[in-house]
């Protein structure tokens, strides 16, 4: 099962999209992550390319 049809594509928009959520202090959230699932991306990339927004 494969759910990008273009790979190449689908890297590129991720990591277009974690760019300008990056620039612009955007929230990004994931129900895979611990609750609340909320993570800030940053500009930089290693080791840890997001802060995991703390809960309580």
């Amino acid at each position: 099962m494969a759910f990008d049809s273009d790979q190449d594509k689908a890297i590129a928009a991720r990591h277009d999209v974690f760019k300008k959520a990056a620039a612009s202090g955007t929230l990004i959230a994931a129900t895979h992550l611990p609750f609340p699932g909320l993570v800030q991306p940053l500009a930089e990339r290693a080791p840890c390319p997001h802060h995991r927004i703390a809960h309580g």
